[in-house]
């Protein structure tokens, strides 16, 4: 179970010894929907172990977000609960069928790993760059999450009550430009959303 300190907003800052990690090779077990053989992309694994984030948790060490972004042609949207440290199970993706290699959003299989640290909490985002990586805080775009998707929770299809796990924009990443392909320099967020009533990670997208 994953249980969350504050809604205060805490920025990332990349860090050689930073405890989260941007990008990597998808390595959980069921990363790869049903009927499918084309992995969703690990955006961001956030260290639960660290004292400086507001999320714990008895039961794993680190929380990966994971998102379709070969899916859905730019808009698609995905829910996984967390079986344990080294496996996701993926209750929900909005387009079971991967996008064709040539109209993708994204072409790379998986993004260069780079490391952050979490910086103070603040109360909002005024003063921030829009490429900056957050966790926690109650939504850039003021959206809440889609209807929880796991028929076990009390808030199946409906609006649930959630937390705001990580909101990740394309972040330009020096030496590897155009990796984001169509969502380059878009003003676009990928939110990560905890649903309070079963812990399932719910995933989409939204853009100004």
């Amino acid at each position: 179970m994953i249980d969350v300190r504050d809604t205060l907003l805490y920025p990332l800052q990349e860090s050689e010894r930073g405890l989260h990690v941007f990008g990597g090779v998808p390595s959980h077990r069921g990363v790869t929907p049903a009927g499918s053989a084309v992995p969703v992309h690990k955006l961001l694994t956030i260290d639960l172990r660290d004292e400086a984030i507001p999320f714990r948790s008895d039961s794993i060490d680190c929380l990966p977000l994971y998102y379709p972004l070969k899916y859905g042609f730019g808009g698609p949207s995905m829910q996984y609960s967390m079986v344990s440290n080294d496996e996701i199970h993926i209750l929900h993706i909005s387009d079971a069928e991967p996008d064709p290699p040539d109209e993708a959003y994204v072409r790379v299989d998986a993004f260069p790993e780079i490391r952050f640290s979490a910086q103070s909490a603040i109360e909002n985002d005024d003063d921030i760059d829009w490429f900056t990586l957050t966790l926690g805080g109650t939504g850039t775009l003021g959206h809440r999450s889609d209807p929880c998707e796991n028929a076990s929770c009390p808030n199946y299809h409906k609006a649930p009550d959630v937390d705001l796990i990580a909101s990740i924009p394309p972040k330009p990443i020096p030496g590897h430009e155009d990796i984001w392909w169509e969502f380059e320099g878009g003003y676009i967020l990928f939110y990560f959303w905890l649903c309070r009533g079963c812990k399932t990670v719910i995933a989409s997208n939204r853009s100004t």
